[in-house]
C-alpha cells in the first residue's frame, strides 16, 4: 500500500484537493448563473412592464391632448362647462378610475383683472378674487401680476374648492406652457380631498402653438396616479405570487417619491412603509418610463423565499460531477506517476515555443513600428509580385490603405514592371543584390510620381523576397532640372560675354594703341613747339590712355583665364628681376602717395611665365600702395618654405578690410565701398586676375586682413615650380 503515501504522490493530492475547491467554486458559479437568469428574468420583466406602462400613459396623454384640442373655451359658461366634463368622465378607459376632478383656469390680463373679477363674481354668490396659496394651505389674494390663470370652474364642485387660485407660479405650469404639452405636478396636499398631482394642459387658440405664444387658457386635471397606474397595472402579464411591485416618482421629494405598491408588498398588514424605503432595499431591479414631463421608475422585487425557490437544486450537479471527475483524475495521476516527467517535459517545451513565439510576435510589431515611423515608402514584396508587407509612408505615397495594398501587385502600381518582364527583372535583382534605379510610380487617384528606388534581394529560410525603399524623387528631378536651367543660362551668359571680350581685344586695343602713339607725337612736340597746356594735356592723354590699356588688357587676361584660352610660356624667372620690374612702374605712385616700398633681397628663381608673375605682384603691390595712408609702408618678400614651396608675400599698414568682405575682393569687379563718392578708384579686376593667374601656376593666393591694420597677400607656389639648385641649397633634396 505504499503507492497511497502522500509525500509521493504530492501531485494527486494537490489535484484532490484543487478538485474539491474547483468543484466547490462551480457550484459556486451555478448557483450565481441561477441568480443572475433569474435576475436576468425579473430585469427583463419590469423592462416590459414599463414599456407596456409607457405606451398606455402615450395614448392617454394622447386623449388628454384631444380633449384640449376640443375644448370650447369661446363663449364658455358654467353650464357648457360642466356639459363637457360629464362627456369626458363618462368616457370608458384603464385611467378613469384616476380621475377625480377638471377644473379650468383662463389666462387673465393684468389690464383686464378687475372685469374679469366682477364677472365671474356675478356667477358665484360668495363672489370671485384671483388668489394665491399661502403655506399654511389657505388662499390670499393674489399680487399685482402680468398675467394670471385663476381656476374659474370646477366639475364636480365640492364646497371648499380653491375657486380663484392662480396657477402661473407653478413649475410644472410653466413647462406645460413651454412644451405645449401636459405637465403633471408632484403629489401635493390640496386644499380639498387627498393629495393627489395635476395634470396641467394647456389650451392654444385654433392655430398651432409657435415660439412665445401664450394659451387661452389651461384644463387642469386632479390625478390619482396610484389609481390610474393600478388600472393600467391589472391589465398586465399577472406578477408571480411573492413578488413586490413598486413605481417611484423621481422627482418628489425623498420620502414622497411612493405613488404605487402592488403584490407581496400590498398584501402586508403590519410594517407597511409610507415611502419609498421598503422599494430600494435590495436586491430590486429596476425600468424608467414617462408621462406628463414627468419621470418615474418601476421597481420589481422578488422576496427571499421566492428567490431562494428559484434557486434551489442549482449547482448539485455541478458539484457532484466536479466530485467525480476530481476522483477520475486523482486515480489517473497516482495510475500514471510515470509518465509525469515526460508530461512536464512537454509543459517546458510548450511554454518555451510559446516564449519564443512571444518573442517573435513582438519583434514583428517593434519592425512593423520601425518601418511606419520610416519617411521613405518600404514594402516587401514575395517572388510572384505580391506585396507580403508595406509602412505607412507606402500608403502616403500611393493613396491605398494597408489593406488594399495588401491584396495587389507591383504590375499594379510600377509602371516600368509588367507581369512579362518580371520573371527577368527579379533574376537581375537576384544577381545583383542590391541596387538603385530611378522609375515612376502609379498611385491610387491616376497621377505618375518619379520615384528613386532602392531594391535589395534576400532569403530567409527556402523562401525568396525583395526588400525595397522608394523615394519621392518629384521634388528633387524639379530641382536638378531648375539647377541644370540656371546652369545652362549662367554657362550661356558667361560664355557670351567671355567671347565678346576675346572678341572685342584688337577693337579696343587698336584705337587705343593710336591714342596712346599719337598723344606721345603731340607731347614729345615732334612736329613743331606747342603751348605748355597743350604738351599737359598730351601727356594726360596718354597716361589716361595707357590706364585703359592697362584696365583692358586686365579685363581681357580674366576672360582669356576664365574661357581657358590664355596659355602661360614656362621658363626660369628669378624673382629679383620681377620684384626691380614692379619697384621701378610702381615707385614713382608710391612716392606721389608718400608709402614706402621694401622689396626684400632674394636670390630665388622658379620656373613660370614671368610675364603673368610680373601682373600678379604689379597688381598686389598697386593695390597695396593705393589703400596705405600717406606715411604707411609696404613690404614685399619671397622665401623658401621646408616644403619646397616658395612663397612670396605683400603686407601693407593700410586701411585694411574685415575677413568677411575678403571672399567679396576676390570675385571679379567686387569693391568693398561700392558708394559714388569711394575715395580709390579701380575696377575691382586686380585682386581676382592675380588669384586666377597664380593659380594657372598650381599655387594658391591666400588674404589676411583687418580693419585699420592693414592687409596680407601670400602666393605660395608649388614644389615643382621651385628651381632645382635653391632647393639643393636650402637643403631640401639631396644633391
Amino acid at each position: 500500500m505504499d503507492w497511497i503515501g502522500i509525500p509521493r504522490h504530492w501531485p494527486a493530492a494537490l489535484v484532490a484537493l484543487l478538485g474539491v475547491i474547483a468543484s466547490l467554486s462551480s457550484f459556486d458559479h451555478a448557483r450565481n448563473a441561477a441568480k443572475e437568469r433569474v435576475s436576468a428574468e425579473f430585469s427583463a420583466h419590469a423592462a416590459n412592464s414599463a414599456r407596456t406602462l409607457q405606451e398606455a400613459l402615450s395614448r392617454y396623454e394622447g386623449t388628454v391632448e384631444g380633449f384640449a384640442a376640443a375644448f370650447p373655451y369661446r363663449g364658455l359658461d358654467a353650464a357648457r362647462f360642466h356639459a363637457y366634463a360629464q362627456n369626458i368622465f363618462q368616457l370608458p378607459g384603464m385611467l378613469q378610475s384616476g380621475f377625480q376632478s377638471l377644473a379650468w383656469a383662463p389666462r387673465v390680463e393684468d389690464a383686464d383683472r378687475a372685469a374679469f373679477e366682477t364677472e365671474a363674481g356675478a356667477e358665484r354668490p360668495g363672489g370671485f378674487a384671483i388668489r394665491q396659496s399661502t403655506p399654511g394651505a389657505g388662499l390670499a389674494v393674489s399680487p399685482q401680476r402680468s398675467v394670471y390663470f385663476p381656476l374659474r370652474y370646477f366639475e364636480p364642485e365640492q364646497a371648499d374648492a380653491p375657486v380663484g387660485l392662480d396657477l402661473s407660479q407653478s413649475a410644472a405650469l410653466e413647462r406645460a406652457i413651454a412644451s405645449a404639452r401636459p405637465v403633471a405636478s408632484p403629489p401635493k396636499r390640496a386644499t380639498y380631498g387627498d393629495d393627489a398631482s395635476l395634470l396641467y394642459v394647456p389650451v392654444f387658440p385654433a392655430a398651432e402653438p409657435g415660439h412665445n405664444v401664450l394659451p387661452v387658457g389651461i384644463l387642469t386635471v386632479r390625478l390619482s396616479f396610484g389609481s390610474a397606474l393600478g388600472a393600467i397595472i391589472e391589465g398586465l402579464e399577472p406578477t408571480a405570487a411573492g413578488t413586490d411591485f413598486y413605481v417611484i416618482d423621481d422627482a418628489a421629494p425623498r420620502g414622497q417619491r411612493l405613488v404605487y405598491a402592488a403584490g407581496a408588498a400590498a398584501d402586508r398588514t403590519e410594517g407597511t412603509p409610507t415611502d419609498e424605503a421598503a422599494a430600494l432595499v435590495a436586491p430590486y431591479w429596476s425600468a424608467p418610463f414617462r408621462f406628463a414631463g414627468r419621470d418615474f421608475t418601476l421597481i420589481l422585487r422578488g422576496t427571499p423565499r421566492q428567490l431562494n425557490a428559484r434557486t434551489a437544486g442549482a449547482g448539485r450537479l455541478e458539484l457532484a460531477g466536479g466530485l467525480l471527475m476530481t476522483l477520475l483524475l486523482t486515480l489517473y495521476l497516482v495510475a500514471s506517476r510515470a509518465r509525469a516527467a515526460r508530461l512536464r517535459e512537454l509543459a517546458e517545451t510548450l511554454q518555451r515555443e510559446a516564449a519564443v513565439r512571444r518573442a517573435a510576435e513582438q519583434e514583428l510589431r517593434l519592425l512593423q513600428a520601425a518601418m511606419d515611423r520610416s519617411s521613405e515608402a518600404i514594402s516587401l514584396v514575395h517572388p510572384s509580385g505580391r506585396y507580403l508587407n508595406v509602412n505607412d509612408a507606402t500608403c502616403r505615397q500611393l493613396g491605398y490603405s494597408r489593406e488594399e495594398l495588401l491584396g495587389m501587385t507591383v504590375f499594379d502600381v510600377a509602371v516600368q514592371t509588367t507581369p512579362q518582364n518580371w520573371a527577368e527583372r527579379w533574376q537581375h535583382h537576384k544577381e545583383l543584390g542590391s541596387s538603385n534605379f530611378e522609375g515612376q510610380r502609379r498611385t491610387k487617384d491616376g497621377r505618375m510620381i518619379p520615384v528613386d528606388i532602392t531594391m535589395s534581394y534576400f532569403r530567409y529560410g527556402d523562401n525568396e523576397y525583395l526588400f525595397t525603399v522608394a523615394r519621392d524623387a518629384t521634388i528633387r528631378r524639379q530641382i536638378e532640372h531648375e539647377l541644370r536651367t540656371a546652369r545652362d543660362l549662367a554657362e550661356s551668359a558667361n560664355q557670351a560675354k567671355t567671347n565678346f571680350l576675346a572678341n572685342m581685344s584688337h577693337e579696343l586695343r587698336t584705337p587705343l594703341n593710336a591714342i596712346i602713339g599719337f598723344s606721345e607725337v603731340i607731347s614729345s612736340a615732334l612736329f613743331g613747339p606747342l603751348d605748355a597746356r597743350y604738351r599737359d594735356y598730351a601727356q594726360d592723354i596718354n597716361g589716361s590712355g595707357h590706364h585703359l590699356l592697362r584696365i583692358i588688357n586686365d579685363l581681357l587676361d580674366l576672360s582669356k583665364v576664365e574661357a581657358g584660352r590664355l596659355e602661360l610660356r614656362d621658363r626660369p624667372v628669378a624673382i629679383s628681376a620681377i620684384f626691380e620690374t614692379c619697384r621701378r612702374m610702381v615707385a614713382d605712385r608710391a612716392t606721389a602717395a608718400g608709402v614706402a616700398l621694401d622689396f626684400g633681397q632674394t636670390e630665388l628663381r622658379v620656373s613660370g611665365d614671368e610675364l603673368r608673375l610680373e601682373q600678379v605682384l604689379l597688381n598686389l603691390v598697386s593695390n597695396a600702395v593705393k589703400f596705405t595712408p600717406r606715411g604707411g609702408e609696404v613690404r614685399v618678400v619671397a622665401r623658401l618654405e621646408e616644403t619646397g614651396e616658395v612663397t612670396i608675400t605683400v603686407a601693407d599698414t593700410g586701411i585694411g578690410m574685415a575677413p568677411e568682405d575678403i571672399p567679396r575682393a576676390l570675385q571679379p569687379f567686387g569693391q568693398i565701398d561700392n558708394s559714388l563718392s569711394r575715395p580709390h578708384g579701380g575696377t575691382g579686376l586686380g585682386l581676382p586676375l592675380a588669384q586666377r593667374l597664380v593659380e594657372l601656376h598650381g599655387g594658391t593666393m591666400s588674404i589676411g586682413s583687418s580693419l585699420g591694420r592693414g592687409t596680407t597677400v601670400t602666393v605660395t607656389l608649388p614644389p615643382e615650380r621651385t628651381c632645382v639648385q635653391e632647393r639643393v641649397a636650402e637643403g631640401l633634396i639631396a644633391s
